[in-house]
């Protein structure tokens, strides 16, 4: 696995809303939340973030910061509707 980042210094996350067929869905604008998981800790990775018309279903959060090494499972979700989530494995060195 490549590694997203270092631990401690900001990376570049990039989120693309997927329908079911893995198709972009540029007219999504809900609200969703980011954390990171694994067995020993959680978080928060950044502030919830509600996607505009002129996102086009895709945005990228610069300044994502993971403090501690190891993979990482990203889980976001859509706050009002939480079937709605992805989760991506991200190895920081």
């Amino acid at each position: 696995m490549v590694p997203a980042g270092q631990a401690g210094q900001p990376f570049t996350l990039a989120l693309r809303i997927l329908d079911r067929y893995r198709n972009t869905v540029p007219r999504y604008t809900g609200t969703v939340r980011c954390e990171r998981w694994r067995a020993t800790s959680e978080g928060q990775v950044l502030s919830p973030y509600q996607f505009q018309l002129a996102d086009q279903g895709s945005h990228e959060f610069t300044g994502v910061i993971i403090d501690e090494p190891g993979e990482w499972n990203l889980v976001c979700s859509d706050e009002t509707t939480p079937q709605v989530a992805g989760t991506l494995t991200v190895n920081i060195e």
